[in-house]
């Protein structure tokens, strides 16, 4: 018995050293070129756009690479509908609270419309970053900063598919050893 449990904690140390591993790299490189792409497109909160690609890549890495691809596009599409709507609204209205109530709401109705009810939070959030930005820096356009924080979510993703994806076969024969170490 407490051979099995030892077995079975080093198949789980072994995993969770792969995902550790496979995070923190993801991670690193979306906060390095997301903050890159702010500089270069002199986005004046720099530091939020490697975050908003760091955010990105955790919420792509899955378990598996069907969840990994479906978690990106679910990504790709709920910020570029949050960053359009932001863009559209923020431009014809200026930043302001009712501006802010007004376009979550149309962004759950596009969702739900489109059928995208997973993709419905992603946009919410990715509109409310862009509003929170742009009143942070009311002089920063509000399609530039729309497009920075769409760039940015796409930059966290397209990291973490390089990164994650080809460690996948690993962590796949980690977790079939460990079945076969727990039977």
């Amino acid at each position: 018995m407490i051979l099995a449990m030892k077995s079975i904690g080093f198949w789980v140390y072994r995993s969770s050293l792969l995902i550790a591993i496979e995070m923190t790299l993801a991670a690193t490189f979306s906060l390095l070129l997301g903050s890159w792409l702010g500089h270069y497109l002199k986005i004046d909160q720099v530091i939020v756009g490697g975050l908003w690609s760091v955010i990105s890549t955790i919420l792509v890495i899955q378990a598996t690479n069907q969840e990994a691809f479906s978690a990106a596009w679910l990504r790709i599409l709920g910020s570029l509908i949050g960053a359009i709507l932001a863009g559209i609204l923020v431009g014809a209205f200026s930043y302001h609270l009712w501006v802010f109530s007004v376009g979550i709401f149309i962004s759950v109705i596009i969702c739900a419309l489109a059928k995208l009810n997973n993709a419905m939070r992603l946009s919410c959030i990715t509109f409310a970053i862009i509003l929170v930005i742009g009143e942070l820096t009311p002089q920063m356009n509000p399609w530039l900063n729309s497009a920075g924080r769409f760039l940015e979510s796409l930059v966290g993703v397209i990291i973490a598919l390089i990164i994650a994806l080809p460690l996948k076969p690993v962590r796949k024969k980690l977790r079939l050893a460990y079945e076969l170490n727990t039977k």
